[in-house]
């Protein structure tokens, strides 16, 4: 059990990113410290061939839109554990700041998309000791939620959590103090369609440390609470939740068993709190097994992934999956090339039930990011490792998807001369890498912890970059042309001007025969925003305005799109840049 005066400085400050300082950390969870192939084909085939692409147009460049950081009035440790967009774009971070005489406060930041902060709030206990925050969820209303660790003489540590609405005005903050003043804290939150509050993590009692499942509603009225003490009644602790759609609850994390040390155990809860079902896994090693990460598919089935010692290959990347009786559907297990340490850090699953994990994997005595793709079945798909320019210490800790099964992931990776650095990858599909990008700042240290994309195809990552909270917003700024071009030809021109542009653009374009013509305007996921001309011309030179509005004539968001010009069997494109809608 932790005691009461320890200062959670010394919790916190000496965290290393592997499962030995678990026992000591705030959140007891890992914070993990285009050429094409040449083809010949008819001008109709070209344009068959293109039309059905459109919507599903792959990304091959990547540019950085904007990068907020934000260091405290101490000029001491800030960082982020957690990321998260809403629907218009505005993106909330979760984390740590540290301010003298307060020790560590919870930290939260909305930006908008454009990268200008619309507020921050910090949350530091009356008993001015240390708060951090390891959690965040947003619902749909735009209401945040966090939770984490926060200290009190009177209670000693405890699970606080706290919402805010949309505008960073807490609305409600409940702290929760288990059996004898022991440490309580949340390592996870979910919020459910009725905006009910869910946190998980772990209480201590007399002698051990067991799950704690915390319901709130959306008032920050204490539903319920329960806890799981293991087969061992020693250290149990909830590492990640998720819901599914009709409101079941579904938490993993490690549980000591007897003669077992670590276990995986997943247990589905009813949104009243009854227990479902309780899965424990005990790998092949006997040894330690450990999940971080969980997700739930449409059907209900689970996903839990992390490390699992194996019958001679030390820790291997272990997921699972159980249907939603708990059935074990099927088990893979990962192991590097060096025969060594791989855990996996994150895990996400499509709408096709295929299933993604990355976490970093040795191979030559260093750590790479190994990202890889199971089918529904379980079938391996494909595996990816990512060395990066240092060749030492490449570490993935979170991943995304968008809509089109692309993989983004990213942690940090070692450069030469730089240190560790902000490193995100994206990947298709087919697990072919599409790009690269890193972030360094002053050679001193930067770790991404969090990774979101949106529907525009944004990514976002955050995470702790020396010793200041980094937030990035990357623009994928190659598509449609560079992706799947459609070739330029002899009897129509395009050109637009001005492009870049603020509020409209004039659009020239010239036709050399009698012609059908099309002008489209779609965003960078090959979404359609606008046509602008469905009609036969005559040959010659025409012009056409766009206003930056789209087929419901409202205004769109600036960013990139790309404009397709159709005549007849011909077509030709071009990217357009606005900078801003007024």
């Amino acid at each position: 059990m932790l005691n009461n005066n320890n200062s959670i400085s010394n919790i916190l400050i000496n965290c290393k990113r592997n499962r030995n300082w678990a026992e000591n950390s705030c959140s007891d969870k890992l914070m993990l410290d285009c050429k094409k192939p040449k083809m010949i084909v008819t001008a109709f085939a070209l344009m068959l061939l293109c039309s059905v692409l459109l919507p599903s147009f792959l990304f091959s460049a990547v540019d950085t839109a904007w990068t907020r950081r934000y260091n405290g009035p101490s000029n001491d440790d800030d960082g982020a554990e957690a990321i998260a967009v809403d629907s218009a774009g505005n993106v909330y971070i979760a984390g740590y700041t540290y301010v003298s005489g307060q020790g560590f406060n919870y930290l939260t930041i909305k930006y908008s998309d454009d990268g200008v902060q619309q507020w921050l709030q910090t949350y530091n206990h009356t008993d001015n000791d240390n708060d951090r925050a390891t959690a965040m969820v947003i619902d749909n209303s735009g209401n945040i939620y966090v939770t984490g660790i926060s200290f009190s003489y009177n209670t000693g540590f405890d699970c606080a959590t706290i919402k805010y609405n949309s505008s960073g005005t807490i609305q409600w903050i409940q702290r929760y103090n288990g059996f004898g003043n022991g440490a309580d804290c949340g390592n996870a939150i979910a919020v459910d369609n009725f905006n009910n509050v869910y946190v998980v993590g772990y209480s201590d009692s007399s002698n051990n440390r067991d799950y704690l499942i915390i319901k709130y509603n959306p008032s920050g009225n204490q539903e319920w609470v329960r806890k799981y003490n293991g087969t061992a009644n020693s250290t149990d602790v909830a590492k990640a939740i998720a819901l599914d759609d009709s409101g079941y609850i579904y938490v993993t994390g490690r549980s000591e068993g007897i003669g077992t040390t670590a276990d995986y155990v997943t247990i589905k809860y009813h949104p009243t709190g009854q227990v479902q079902w309780i899965q424990r896994y005990n790998g092949t090693g006997n040894n330690w097994d450990e999940p971080y990460a969980i997700a739930v598919d449409a059907l209900s089935n689970v996903y839990v992934t992390g490390e699992s010692m194996g019958s001679g290959t030390d820790s291997d990347i272990l997921t699972i999956k159980y249907n939603s009786s708990g059935n074990q559907i099927w088990v893979q297990r990962y192991d590097g090339p060096d025969n060594s340490y791989d855990y996996g850090t994150a895990i996400k699953v499509d709408g096709q039930g295929n299933v993604y994990v990355t976490g970093p994997s040795r191979a030559s005595g260093a750590y790479d990011y190994a990202t890889i793709k199971y089918n529904s079945s379980g079938v391996q798909q494909w595996v990816q490792r990512y060395n990066g320019l240092g060749n030492s210490g490449d570490e993935s800790y979170a991943l995304s998807l968008d809509t089109y099964g692309n993989v983004y992931v990213t942690g940090k990776s070692y450069g030469p001369g730089t240190y560790n650095d902000y490193t995100t990858i994206k990947y298709n599909p087919n697990g072919v890498q599409e790009w690269v990008i890193s972030y360094d700042f002053n050679s001193a240290g930067d770790y991404a912890y969090g990774i979101e994309v949106d529907g525009q195809g944004n990514v976002y990552v955050t995470g702790t970059s020396s010793g200041d909270c980094a937030t990035i917003k990357y623009i994928q700024t190659a598509g449609i042309e560079e992706n799947h071009s459609c070739h330029t030809n002899n009897h129509i021109s395009l050109n637009t001007f001005p492009n870049p542009f603020l509020n409209q653009t004039i659009i020239h374009y010239s036709l050399n025969q009698k012609s059908d013509v099309s002008i489209s305007v779609y965003d960078v996921s090959g979404t359609l925003i606008k046509n602008l001309l469905d009609s036969q011309k005559e040959p010659g030179a025409y012009s056409i305005n766009w206003d930056g509005t789209d087929n419901h004539n409202r205004k769109i968001k600036k960013g990139i799109y790309f404009l397709i010009l159709k005549a007849n069997d011909y077509k030709i494109q071009t990217k357009l840049l606005m900078l801003r809608n007024e």
